[in-house]
């Protein structure tokens, strides 16, 4: 079992100065950085409190708004930092007698949402606790990797701005961590956690372009072609969980853009066959795959097209896309779902699909990409019936991630169903004395 990491954990690259929120931080003065260096951030003070006072430094220096702040929150809840809002400890509440004396650090403590859970009794199993050094392990690489790939693409994935906040908040931090060199001791791997914020920045837009142009043309014509010649299991054909992009097309055009395809990128004998009555879908797997190339037309291949394109124009008004070949290899990953590691895959070996260009062009070597495929009885001939998700590079799942939502278990009074009637649990209810009445008070509070 993979151990929970430990979130935490910003020179900007040319590139992406001009998509970063407009803030500085103020110059240091010769007294601020000798504190930093002495007392804030010293190497002999512990590394979770020197994190714990990073953390609460960077938001109360800055005014988030409310995206970035829940992001940012989600991300500090991801790495096991405890963030929960904690009602009554605003400094409106304390008088000047109570702020007397205190610093603005004290007061920051104080008033502090984020802290690091310490202590050996009984803890939110959620959170990071430095006592339990078994259970986890600090890793700022992984928490960024699975928050731009996980947490953060389940709330904005459908927004590219929300997302580039998403991101552009942490690589932030990151940065700051590094320019105050909070933990020199993780150098290094704030470092890598920055490239992944980097990298989340460049790949998601292609990954919503890829998206929006899966499974294509060509696939989609295939999928119209074989409806209703499948040889499997029915369900297999109607999955559940399927997300298929299925564009009016009517048979004509649908065997045409199939045929003229296979007859482009391989040969004529091979659309034929395929078209022919007897072919037909002999198994429909769903499957995970991992990107090994991708192969676009070559000048001999982009001729043809360019040659049919004006004929099927004029003749049927249909647009071909120029279609190039996918290479991929079957794959595992651990996720949220049911799925062990040792299973055997599906599709052992690689497996070359055709694509359209479009989507090819935004298509990178590492992704890997759920999807169902159909095997037809023609020389094993397979096609992408549906798609369901397209994954970066860096797609990591953390444990944590089953653990958002998880609340301790306490004791219920509620009296369990039953079959006496429907006013039965009402009646013990009635029966369980109230914190007031057990101690032998009336409702008025007076004793009876």
């Amino acid at each position: 079992m993979t151990r929970p990491r430990l979130c935490l954990l910003l020179q900007y690259p040319a590139d992406l100065l001009d998509t970063l929120e407009f803030f500085c931080d103020p110059p240091m003065t010769p007294d601020e950085y000798q504190q930093e260096r002495t007392v804030i951030y010293p190497q002999t003070r512990p590394f979770v409190d020197r994190i714990e006072e990073c953390i609460q430094r960077f938001r109360a220096r800055r005014r988030m708004g409310n995206d970035r702040d829940r992001f940012f929150s989600m991300y500090l809840a991801l790495g096991g930092i405890d963030c929960t809002i904690r009602q009554f400890q605003s400094t409106r509440r304390l008088g000047e007698e109570d702020l007397e004396g205190l610093s603005k650090s004290d007061v920051r403590e104080i008033t502090a949402d984020d802290v690091v859970q310490r202590g050996s009794g009984q803890q939110d199993r959620r959170w990071y606790n430095p006592e339990q050094p078994e259970d986890w392990e600090v890793d700022f690489t992984g928490v960024a990797a699975s928050f731009c790939s996980v947490e953060l693409s389940e709330y904005a994935i459908s927004s590219e701005s929300e997302y580039r906040t998403g991101v552009e908040t942490i690589y932030n931090f990151l940065k700051y961590v590094d320019a105050h060199d909070v933990c020199p001791e993780y150098t290094e791997d704030v470092k890598k956690a920055q490239k992944i914020c980097e990298t989340a920045l460049e790949e998601m837009p292609t990954i919503l372009e890829a998206s929006s142009k899966l499974p294509g043309l060509f696939n989609t014509a295939a999928a119209h072609i074989f409806a209703d010649r499948n040889q499997g299991p029915p369900s297999d054909w109607d999955s559940w969980g399927a997300i298929t992009i299925q564009e009016p097309m009517d048979t004509s055009t649908a065997r045409m853009v199939f045929g003229s395809t296979l007859a482009i990128l391989f040969d004529k004998k091979l659309g034929d066959a395929l078209i022919s009555p007897d072919a037909a879908v002999v198994d429909t797997e769903e499957g995970l795959f991992e990107i090994v190339n991708t192969k676009l037309a070559d000048d001999n291949q982009r001729t043809k097209y360019k040659a049919i394109r004006n004929h099927l124009k004029k003749a049927m008004g249909i647009d071909l896309e120029t279609c190039g070949t996918l290479t991929v290899r079957g794959t595992t990953v651990r996720d949220g779902w049911e799925n062990p590691i040792d299973s055997t895959l599906t599709f052992p070996g690689e497996e070359t699909f055709i694509l359209e260009e479009d989507a090819l062009e935004n298509l990178k070597v590492g992704q890997t990409i759920l999807m169902t495929v159909c095997t037809t009885n023609v020389s094993g001939f397979k096609f992408i019936k549906s798609f369901r998700e397209l994954r970066p590079t860096f797609w990591t799942f953390l444990p944590q991630h089953l653990m958002t939502k998880f609340k301790e278990p306490v004791p219920n009074p509620r009296p369990a169903p039953s079959i006496h009637g429907p006013d039965y649990q009402q009646e013990l209810l009635a029966d369980i004395p109230l914190d007031g009445e057990a101690d032998g008070l009336s409702d008025d509070g007076a004793e009876e």
